[in-house]
């Protein structure tokens, strides 16, 4: 048997005084979502144990199966390999947001204006080019002013990725 299962991954939300305590998804016009939910089975499950932070990517390991209690070690390998990067034993994957501050001088009086550094592109969030760096692809070469660098090949395929 085959099954489909739908998250609403982020659909929560708090009750609104403008719409008479309910919240948006309540009052939302969504007759697609309405015609699952009578044919389906709905339910509450726990897919976030103790201790853990109540994430997306714990959740939905947690609904996939994976004791998380196991098997995850962050959110870091999981982007990884979404994207193709494969990640060896002794590999470490580690992963950033770029975000917009506030202008205040001082860094502990800052807060995050925006969570997503003003939704760049991918091609402004680039690495830019290090000065004298060059990366042959044909021969999976790297050099620094004409010098060659020594990578390992998950070095390569890393700035390669980056660059």
């Amino acid at each position: 048997m085959k099954y489909v299962i739908i998250l609403g991954d982020g659909m929560a939300d708090y009750p609104v005084q403008s719409l008479h305590g309910k919240t948006p998804l309540s009052v939302a016009k969504k007759p697609m979502m309405d015609a699952l939910a009578k044919k389906g089975e709905l339910g509450l499950v726990t897919t976030v144990p103790e201790g853990f932070t109540p994430g997306s990517d714990v959740a939905n390991l947690g609904v996939l199966g994976y004791d998380v209690r196991e098997c995850y070690t962050g959110r870091s390998p999981l982007e990884a390999l979404s994207i193709g990067v494969h990640l060896g034993e002794d590999d470490l994957a580690i992963r950033t947001n770029l975000v917009t501050l506030s202008s205040e001088e001082d860094f502990f009086d800052k807060t995050m204006v925006d969570y997503s550094a003003g939704e760049i592109s991918a091609e402004e969030s680039a690495m830019p080019a290090a000065k004298g760096l060059s990366i042959h692809t044909d021969g999976y070469q790297v050099r620094k002013n004409g010098t060659p660098i020594d990578l390992t090949q998950r070095e390569y395929e890393l700035l390669t990725f980056l660059a």
